[in-house]
């Protein structure tokens, strides 16, 4: 009997970490987490990532809130790598009253050191009643950019002719 090369398993893990210099909040929320000793990786089960920062930072990673979640991740080389895979949800809101943006895609690798994250799969992004959707996407947080590659099209409600709101 050949036993599986894991190092250690946690389940049900809740773990908080504060950004000092921020003053923002991580918390990451997972059914179980396993370290696999040779490929020195982690596979984490349904990893729920809840981000809290300030809405006036200039760095686009840190939003007033952001969740990002997904069925399965695995984390590579010590975190230069992590990639989301079976159903990819982002939701992110920079102010309270700010119409939330949902960008949902199959996988996704991020590359936290580098401040980017790409997919070659099919991505949707909703903000109010804005939708992109294209495939393949590569976003550069440094520079607040994101691009769509392929297949791009958009559904934007038009504002010319809008009533004024009443204050």
């Amino acid at each position: 009997m050949v036993l599986p090369d894991i190092d250690y398993r946690l389940y049900a893990v809740n773990l908080s970490l504060f950004d000092a210099a921020s003053g923002g909040k991580i918390q990451l929320k997972a059914d179980a987490i396993q370290h696999f000793r040779k490929q020195d990786e982690l596979l984490i089960d349904k990893p729920v990532i809840d981000r809290f920062g300030k809405p006036s930072d200039a760095d686009f990673t840190r939003v007033a809130k952001q969740n990002l979640r997904a069925s399965a991740a695995r984390v590579y080389k010590k975190g230069q790598s992590v990639l989301l895979y079976d159903g990819v949800t982002l939701s992110s809101s920079a102010a309270e009253k700010e119409a939330m943006s949902v960008m949902q895609t199959r996988s996704l690798w991020l590359y936290p050191a580098e401040k980017r994250a790409e997919t070659a799969q099919s991505v949707q992004i909703q903000q109010g009643e804005t939708t992109l959707s294209g495939r393949g996407l590569k976003a550069d947080f440094a520079t607040q950019s994101m691009e769509l590659s392929h297949d791009v099209q958009a559904q934007v409600r038009p504002v010319f002719g809008a009533k004024p709101s009443a204050k």
